[in-house]
């Protein structure tokens, strides 16, 4: 599950309600303190089994790292428009990691970037997701860490808070990693 919190805070949450650590089945409606990602998708972006021209919007899980379809990364929008005063905001979202335990996952954060989810490919994205799939780490706004097999992962997103706008979140691994992660998507 993905989930945006609103914390005076929103949760951006997918598929399963991690607060209660119950699986919701079916269509998952949020809580007051959550928001559901407006758009999703994994882009193939580089390598030999690489579908750049192909469109993932409507995958039932995204993909970040060297999976199946090549070097893939994700995308996942919020918008945070006519929302009250926020005291924080926050991602989280259960991953399942394939391969290496132990993995950097490089995010970066754009506000207010049109796209369409259904459309978007690794040859027509707004976010340069080949270049930023490339660049060393410290081009990422964060990184974070996702050791085991599966886990939750949260990242802060408070410098965000007071946005009135669209944010897309670009999820990428890098072109050396030999594994790869799932997040459940929206759909």
């Amino acid at each position: 599950m993905k989930k945006l919190m609103i914390l005076g805070t929103i949760i951006i949450a997918f598929s399963a309600l991690l607060s209660l650590n119950v699986l919701v089945t079916g269509e998952w409606v949020p809580n007051e303190d959550e928001l559901a990602p407006t758009q999703d998708a994994y882009l193939s972006v580089a390598g030999v089994l690489a579908s750049p021209d192909a469109n993932f919007g409507g995958a039932s899980s995204l993909t970040v790292g060297k999976g199946i379809d090549g070097h893939s990364v994700t995308v996942i929008q919020f918008n945070l428009t006519g929302l009250p005063a926020l005291k924080s905001l926050t991602f989280v979202s259960e991953v399942t990691v394939y391969g290496e335990e132990t993995r950097t996952v490089k995010v970066k954060v754009f506000t207010d970037v049109a796209w369409d989810e259904y459309e978007v490919t690794g040859l027509n994205n707004p976010f340069d997701a080949l270049d930023f799939l490339s660049s060393p780490a410290n081009n990422a706004t964060m990184k974070i860490q996702v050791t085991g097999s599966t886990e939750e992962i949260s990242i802060d997103l408070s410098d965000y808070k007071d946005h009135d706008g669209t944010i897309t979140l670009l999820f990428a691994g890098s072109l050396t990693d030999e594994s790869w992660l799932t997040m459940p998507s929206k759909e």
